[in-house]
């Protein structure tokens, strides 16, 4: 029976200094799960800007927060999400930068450009609030190809 397969892990406060590692352990579950490594290095990518976000806009200012990583395989599709309880921020309202010239340093964008990344790599993107928390989703369209004979559920460190 093919089932979901799904990977959470809960980190007490949200650190820049956390961000590799917990964007490769989510890469090695995906890798694990079947997905080939190029395209994990990419959803690794689009992970650690996720969660770079997190650490640098939603807790800005403050002590870090709470932060919660998920992944979930579906049938249809790959999750990522990071949740959070800090500031709301709307990664919908943040246009896409123009096009910059190439021979033109005064045409290229200073930000912005995670949110770019995150929308290239991902199909489309998720943000809501839910049971305290702020969660910003990126989906996949990458259908699960393994067959498992048991749920693979991660672990929650808090």
């Amino acid at each position: 029976m093919t089932l979901p397969q799904r990977f959470v892990v809960t980190r007490a406060e949200a650190t820049i200094e956390s961000t590799h590692d917990l964007a490769e352990e989510a890469a090695g579950h995906l890798v694990a799960w079947g997905l080939p490594p190029r395209r994990a290095a990419d959803l690794r990518l689009a992970l650690a800007e996720m969660i770079c976000n997190v650490c640098r806009h939603a807790y800005a200012g403050e002590k870090p927060g709470p932060l919660r990583l998920e992944l979930i395989w579906s049938e249809d599709d790959i999750t990522l999400s990071v949740a959070h309880q800090g500031v709301l921020f709307d990664p919908f309202s943040v246009k896409e930068p123009p096009e910059p010239d190439p021979e033109d340093p005064s045409t290229w964008p200073e930000g912005g450009m995670g949110l770019m990344l995150i929308r290239q790599l991902t199909d489309f993107i998720e943000y809501y609030r839910s049971g305290g928390w702020i969660i910003f989703s990126a989906i996949v369209c990458e259908p699960l190809r393994q067959t498992v004979s048991s749920s693979t559920d991660g672990h929650d460190d808090a």
